[in-house]
């Protein structure tokens, strides 16, 4: 997964940027967020990031300024530049430091997917991940659990014609039942099980140092080892797609006791899904049962929401207040701060949570 970072000064414009596309099954990360062109080299220095977006006009240091900067450190890096100003001489300059497009505001999300696609396929090229199996079977999922089945069944034709993901199709189905029919065989091959397959998403203690990387690292060699499927990056957590039924959760468990370390790890499963078309619905849930990550006791992977909440109804939780006049216990205020807790890391922003 490449890394991406975003530099604008306008807040709604650099919140949006990072959801307008899909930028994880294009094969990037947004590693950073900056709201000027000092802030924006710090992070660069920082994250060395493989995309730069950077809008031109910024307080402190304007976006070309940021730009020849980072060329001065990295002739590599590509860089897409924003601005709300169809300005010619702008735009002469942009292309002399070698950027890789110039994008007018409001951004066309069609365009910058274009972009987007082109540089990670450039980067692919150039790091030689374009032969990678595992990064072969990693975009034909992310395209599968975003509901693109076109997409995945491209990118593995594509991949089986190289012969770079055995088993897989070396053409995609041109009529909508033939289509069908190879993505179902598609999220077969992707799982493994013989009874449909199911998102797994977990995420590291770290306390004994171990970074994200080497996380992924060990889940990957120990996924391929026992047979289980590709290895993702969901949000701030790592996907894991695993087949069916009780073995292959414990055969996961027992994967990510190992790869954690002493930090231990806390994980959440999807329910299992036969139908390629349902496979988004599996990542869901995970995610949503990640979302209460302060309620989930570490060290196993949980399937259902925690008891102290079986008697609420999902998303919604009562009131402090409310708690107190129907008498309930303080496990169950325990439980309503916990979920507040959770949603906030999940939002960024400590709104709502107050002492009781």
């Amino acid at each position: 997964m490449y890394s991406l970072l975003i530099v604008d000064d306008e807040p709604a414009i650099r919140e949006g940027m990072q959801t307008l596309i899909e930028w994880e099954r294009l094969g990037f990360r947004v590693a950073g967020l900056a709201a000027d062109g000092m802030e924006g080299l710090r992070l660069y220095r920082e994250l060395r990031p493989d995309l730069v977006l950077v809008d031109i006009r910024m307080p402190k240091m304007n976006g070309l300024e940021l730009v020849e900067e980072i060329r001065r450190l990295d002739s590599g890096c590509r860089i897409l530049v924003l601005s709300g100003h169809a300005d010619f001489s702008y735009a002469q300059q942009a292309i002399r430091y070698g950027i890789e497009g110039y994008l007018l505001k409001p951004v066309d999300e069609e365009e910058l997917e274009q972009y987007a696609a082109r540089i990670a396929r450039s980067l692919d090229a150039q790091s030689g991940t374009e032969a990678d199996p595992a990064k072969r079977r990693e975009d034909a999922l992310l395209a599968l659990l975003a509901g693109d089945a076109e997409e995945a069944l491209a990118l593995a034709a594509e991949a089986g014609r190289a012969g770079l993901f055995p088993g897989a199709r070396a053409e995609a189905e041109g009529t909508a039942g033939g289509r069908e029919a190879a993505a179902a065989d598609l999220w077969r091959l992707l799982h493994g099980g013989a009874r449909g397959g199911r998102v797994l998403l977990a995420e590291a203690g770290l306390e004994d140092g171990l970074e994200q990387t080497e996380f992924r690292r060990r889940l990957e060699a120990g996924a391929a080892a026992r047979g289980l499927g590709p290895v993702f990056e969901a949000g701030a957590s790592l996907g894991l797609l695993i087949p069916g039924g009780e073995a292959a959760l414990r055969a996961a468990a027992k994967l990510l006791e190992e790869s954690a370390g002493e930090g231990g790890f806390t994980a959440a499963a999807g329910s299992c899904r036969e139908d390629p078309a349902a496979a988004a619905r599996s990542l869901q849930e995970a995610q949503e049962l990640m979302g209460l990550r302060f309620l989930l006791e570490p060290g196993r992977i949980h399937t259902e929401r925690p008891a102290m909440l079986a008697a609420q109804a999902p998303g919604h939780a009562a009131s402090s207040a409310a708690l107190a006049a129907d008498g309930r216990d303080d496990d169950a205020r325990l439980a309503e701060l916990a979920l507040a807790l959770s949603r906030a890391v999940e939002t960024g922003g400590m709104a709502g949570i107050v002492a009781s």
